[in-house]
């Protein structure tokens, strides 16, 4: 792992939560993660909307992000008691 950051928004990225860069070969390649506690998959729920859009922002932008080597994902989960 070259680069980690954390809220990536100020990088121009929409799914912002965790961005990991590292690289294979000297080409660089990025993950971007969104976080969600509590995630509720849903035409009707408006988190959601939300969550898709941002990615699909990010994918369709061939200034941050290259489909042949960078990947989105989503991950969520309950807080740790």
């Amino acid at each position: 792992m070259d680069e980690v950051h954390l809220q990536a928004g100020h990088l121009g990225w929409e799914t912002d939560d965790i961005l990991l860069v590292g690289s294979v070969a000297g080409t660089p390649r990025r993950v971007v993660v969104q976080v969600k506690h509590a995630f509720t998959l849903s035409a009707d729920n408006e988190e959601c909307q939300e969550v898709f859009a941002d990615a699909w922002k990010d994918f369709s932008n061939a200034a941050i992000f290259n489909r042949d080597r960078d990947g989105i994902a989503l991950v969520t989960g309950p807080l740790p008691v």
